[in-house]
């Protein structure tokens, strides 16, 4: 308005040219508003559409935590059965049993529960430690010696009977972890 009047006091001629350029102006200013305004609310449109979509993920993510759990659960267990499988298997095919026998042992028990501390550690990331038994490890322990030094079997017959007994244990053990999970809402 001060420039309008300053052109005023010049004349009528000066106060219509600043009369123009100040509705120029204040059109140019209204279309930047209208314009800021139509971008703002295309923001907030982009914002809510992004908000839906990871609504939508984070559901999705929510809902498969379960399912990567439980194969989370299978994975380490299964490998802890396979480990111990496998070293059992060494033994009845490149050791003489009877020969060395204490110190097959002794290997049997520290293997075991390495074995064992390896599974808890995996199982902890998961907060899922609490549910191992220590008992398991000497069923474990207990079933790999008997087969081994049950001497009614023949190499074949130990290596058969090891993997199916420490796999149905592992079984066992996967269903009993699972089921604690599921009750208790991890």
């Amino acid at each position: 308005m001060s420039e309008l009047t300053e052109g005023l006091k010049e004349g009528i001629l000066p106060g219509i040219v600043v009369a123009v350029y100040l509705i120029i102006v204040k059109i140019i200013d209204s279309r930047k508003e209208l314009k800021h305004g139509k971008i703002s609310s295309e923001i907030i449109e982009c914002f809510r559409k992004l908000n839906n979509f990871l609504d939508h993920i984070t559901k999705d993510i929510l809902n498969d935590a379960d399912e990567k759990r439980d194969y989370a659960i299978k994975a380490a267990v299964k490998s802890f059965a396979n480990s111990l499988i496998k070293y059992s298997t060494s033994i009845i095919i490149t050791n003489h049993i009877e020969y060395n026998k204490t110190n097959i042992i002794d290997n049997i028990n520290n293997i075991v529960d390495s074995y064992y501390e390896e599974l808890y550690n995996n199982l902890f990331l998961y907060k899922l430690a609490n549910y191992l038994n220590p008992k398991w490890k000497e069923d474990i322990k207990n079933d790999i010696i008997g087969i081994i030094y049950n001497s009614k079997f023949s190499k074949e017959e130990k290596l058969y009977n090891i993997n199916n007994k420490v796999n149905i244990r592992i079984g066992g053990y996967i269903s009993y972890i699972m089921k604690k999970c599921h009750t208790n809402g991890k």
